[in-house]
């Protein structure tokens, strides 16, 4: 009989998560004295120990309280009307102060570990159980802090939806939704900094000096984490920006290949036009002569202006395919100058320019390709009779053993959108004097290749209100200038 006065407690403990310690103890200390009373008593009475008015009278003189007929219940007998009111008043007794009294945390957390054993979700970790106990406000709010609000509240649904559980008993959290919650944390700020931060809302749950320095631990590997991350993103802005440059560059080589296109069709549908016409003409037999022979020189200059733009396509395609080869010849630079700008000095006087031309040396022989360093300073002189407006200045000097070359004019000059693009092929610049801008588009396309061929430099930069394009070429030494070339085969460098 007195052992049965565990019975509730046990069977409370498994099945009822509300049960306290309190409780329990309390049902177990009521059922033992209604059990003692009703058995017990009755026993020292007939031994004589107590007086029989116990019996007769009921405790206190009160009938209801006699030991064999509590409540005037005379039916029954003796031990099942003591087990019955012992136990009855054990659980009456259990279940009220369960209900009226507060768990502690380690009593609330056994009770979900023992009745909720069998319906933890496969996908929770039941293995790890907090000591203390939550508040479930704070936990939210953590929750909130770190998730934000809307992602916190679909993670409590998933919460009560895949364990079927409620998130607390009043204001306290369940245990396992600190789990929870602590696993949730630990996916953004790692496991121990979890830890920390959901043991500073948990009471009576002490954080050893392995955690804290786990936490160390992880914000090193955070930091490391961290810094990884910076150097992948500024590789990764890096890469973007060149597929940025990539694209724009190629977007405008398209635009300047549709534009390289249209000029050339028209600067080939011009002369062809011509001579179709003036051949027409030219069959006419009373033609007089000196109108046929003038005829017949426009013709010539029309088809030496084809030959002219088909050779620069050809030139820049030879270039580009590294199949050029150069007829390195021992030069006066000087005579080289000279010549060149002195087939120009005819249409710097028809656009009224005044031209300028300065030598800073008396005598400098370099191997070179005369006919393309010829067809270098041409194209720059040309280049500036289309933005000069009154003066065109030529400079050739030495300078730190490179041969340079000058040529600045007075025109609008180059934007400086457009210096990145000035030497690509098919450019043409918006701003030349004339309303259609005049050429291919090739010449100074050429001109950067042929210096390059030199190993040289050509660039172009802007001071004041002049623009200035200049290349450069090293010198070569003084026992190479005096080397004896017998054949102009010998001296064909092949530069693929």
């Amino acid at each position: 009989m007195a052992i049965a006065q565990f019975t509730p407690a046990i069977i409370g403990g498994i099945y009822w998560k509300k049960g306290s310690r309190h409780g329990a103890l309390s049902g177990i200390i009521a059922g033992f004295v209604i059990w003692f009373f009703t058995l017990v008593v009755p026993t020292i009475v007939t031994a004589g120990f107590l007086p029989q008015s116990l019996m007769d009278d009921g405790l206190f003189g009160w009938s209801i309280l006699r030991p064999y007929q509590l409540f005037g219940m005379q039916e029954m007998g003796y031990v099942s009307h003591s087990l019955f009111f012992s136990l009855s008043t054990n659980v009456i007794v259990y279940v009220f102060l369960s209900l009226y009294t507060t768990q502690t945390s380690k009593e609330h957390n056994q009770a979900v570990v023992f009745v909720d054993i069998f319906k933890y979700s496969t996908i929770m970790d039941s293995s790890i159980i907090w000591k203390g106990q939550a508040y479930l406000p704070d936990l939210k709010s953590l929750l909130d802090n770190f998730l934000g609000v809307e992602k916190a509240e679909l993670a409590l649904q998933e919460f009560t939806q895949g364990t079927g559980r409620e998130l607390g008993v009043k204001n306290y959290a369940d245990p396992e939704l600190v789990n929870y919650s602590e696993r949730l944390l630990s996916g953004i700020i790692g496991s121990a900094s979890a830890r920390i931060l959901v043991g500073s809302v948990v009471k009576e749950e002490e954080i050893s000096m392995e955690e804290v320095l786990n936490i160390l631990r992880e914000t090193q590997e955070l930091k490391s984490l961290n810094l990884e991350l910076k150097k992948k993103s500024k590789a990764l802005k890096k890469a973007t920006q060149e597929l940025r440059n990539m694209n724009e560059t190629l977007r405008l080589n398209d635009m300047l290949k549709d534009e390289f296109i249209s000029t050339v069709t028209h600067e080939m549908k011009t002369p062809i036009t011509s001579i179709r016409a003036f051949s027409e003409i030219l069959m006419d037999e009373d033609l007089p002569d000196e109108d046929r022979q003038r005829f017949l020189d426009i013709i010539i200059q029309e088809t030496e202006r084809m030959t002219r733009l088909i050779d620069q396509v050809l030139d820049l395609e030879r270039f580009d395919s590294g199949r050029q080869k150069l007829n390195l010849e021992k030069s006066d630079t000087k005579i080289l100058v000279l010549q060149a700008t002195e087939s120009m000095l005819q249409v710097f006087k028809e656009k009224s320019i005044q031209f300028e031309l300065n030598l800073q040396f008396e005598e400098l022989y370099m191997h070179v390709d005369e006919d393309r360093i010829k067809q270098v300073i041409l194209n720059l002189l040309s280049n500036a009779s289309k933005f000069a407006k009154s003066k065109v200045m030529l400079n050739s000097f030495i300078d730190e053993s490179k041969w340079k070359l000058q040529v600045w004019d007075d025109g609008k000059g180059v934007p400086e959108e457009e210096i990145a693009y000035i030497f690509d092929k098919f450019f043409q610049a918006k701003n030349q004097t004339s309303k259609k801008p005049v050429g291919s588009g090739l010449g100074l396309a050429i001109s950067k290749k042929i210096i390059e061929y030199h190993d040289g430099e050509i660039g172009v930069s802007r001071q004041g209100d002049l623009t200035c394009f200049e290349f450069s070429i090293p010198i070569q030494a003084n026992e190479k200038l005096n080397q004896t070339y017998t054949t102009a085969d010998e001296q064909n460098i092949d530069r693929r």
